[in-house]
């Protein structure tokens, strides 16, 4: 293995296994590096940790249920409505979760006697993040992942309700294909857009989401559930 893959490696497995305190506090033992190749480590260290700000954003949003229930609750269209101290609870939380799976799936294939302590990162992803790519770059990074997580927050809630609607909008989707004759898709868009106004609101506040979430919802599955005349 070259020098410069030995130093790819070296970073992505620290990244992997939650080592994400500065190199010059790691224990002087043969393990560390030597200072001559610190700054090298840190350049790709800084590449790493810019490429994995958005990554670790989403699962924190995810896989938190308190997370996930509070973003919900915001606009999905408006990026600014994550605040920044959100995001970098989110951030902490989805890096942290990602290295306790990958830490725990490699012991689980290393059995120990005995049984090894429970994990925790070495310090801080965030602070990390600060630290090796400096504030700016490291906030600039975090707004730019905005628009993309709350993408993909949205992406996740469709996918897992279109398939079994909530009832509100089901009993609507059933109301409208039981009609006879058909509806025109004229008249649909029509009821579709009274439902809107005076029941999306309610259903929404017990599904825990903004009501954009079920208008996108009734907008994705109408293809696929809504049954209308061929006539405008």
């Amino acid at each position: 293995m070259g020098k410069k893959e030995a130093i790819s490696n070296y970073a992505l497995q620290r990244l992997k296994n939650g080592k994400w305190n500065d190199l010059s506090t790691d224990p002087d033992t043969p393990a560390r590096p030597p200072q001559s190749l610190w700054n090298r480590i840190t350049e790709v260290l800084a590449s790493l940790w810019r490429a994995n700000v958005k990554m670790f954003l989403v699962k924190g949003l995810l896989t938190n249920a308190e997370n996930l229930a509070q973003v919900k609750m915001l606009d999905p269209t408006d990026p600014d409505s994550l605040s920044e101290e959100f995001c970098l609870k989110a951030i902490e939380d989805g890096a942290t979760a990602i290295v306790k799976n990958y830490v725990r799936s490699t012991r689980a294939n290393k059995p120990s006697n005995p049984p090894t302590p429970s994990f925790e990162p070495s310090c801080s992803f965030v602070s990390s993040a600060r630290r090796v790519l400096g504030e700016e770059k490291f906030v600039a990074r975090l707004i730019a992942s905005r628009e993309y997580a709350l993408d993909r927050v949205k992406e996740s809630y469709m996918e897992k309700k279109k398939s079994e609607l909530p009832s509100g909008p089901a009993e609507f989707i059933d109301g409208c294909n039981k009609h006879d004759p058909p509806f025109t898709n004229q008249q649909y868009y029509y009821r579709r857009n009274v439902f809107v106004r005076k029941q999306i609101p309610d259903i929404a506040e017990v599904e825990g989401v903004r009501p954009q979430y079920m208008l996108q919802l009734l907008k994705l599955v109408k293809g696929e559930r809504v049954k209308t005349s061929k006539k405008n």
